[in-house]
């Protein structure tokens, strides 16, 4: 057999035993213990994403289950402290999930007139034609920072 090639089962074995068993059992517990701590209704809006620097980051699809979350924050704790002794947490801080995702553009073919070459580039906002008011307002505009200042 090729040693390149290795057996899946040996290469999860791998990566099983380099992980830190302590921070597993750790994070189990945190997830376990979290809608015990916030109840049912806030828990189903929230995740727990880390820990970090004794703060517990939260993850909620709206800021509105933030609010609530911050606004519970001296309850939560007190709860999740009690129930998950081994890893002190001090401080709660949210992050808003973002649903937005941007739309892409499809890449611009270019051809360099020297070699003929075609390639696909994608256009910046700089680069595309822009139209009525806004083009004749910025061509002002570089036409006057070209000439300079008036004195």
């Amino acid at each position: 057999m090729n040693d390149q090639i290795k057996k899946a089962s040996d290469i999860i074995s791998l990566l099983f035993s380099e992980l830190n068993q302590e921070q597993l059992k750790q994070a189990n517990e945190i997830t376990f213990h979290w809608k015990d701590c916030v109840g049912e209704k806030l828990s189903s809006h929230s995740k727990i994403i880390d820990v970090v620097n004794k703060t517990l980051i939260v993850e909620v699809d709206h800021p509105g289950w933030g609010q609530q979350l911050l606004f519970r924050k001296k309850e939560i704790l007190r709860n999740f402290c009690s129930k998950v002794k081994e890893i002190e947490i001090h401080n709660i801080a949210v992050r808003v999930k973002s649903e937005i995702s941007l739309p892409e553009r499809e890449p611009e073919r270019v051809v360099f007139q020297d070699t003929g070459i075609e390639k696909n580039e994608p256009v910046s906002a700089a680069e595309q034609p822009m139209h009525g008011d806004l083009a004749r307002e910025l061509e002002k505009l570089k036409n006057s920072i070209k000439k300079g200042k008036p004195k």
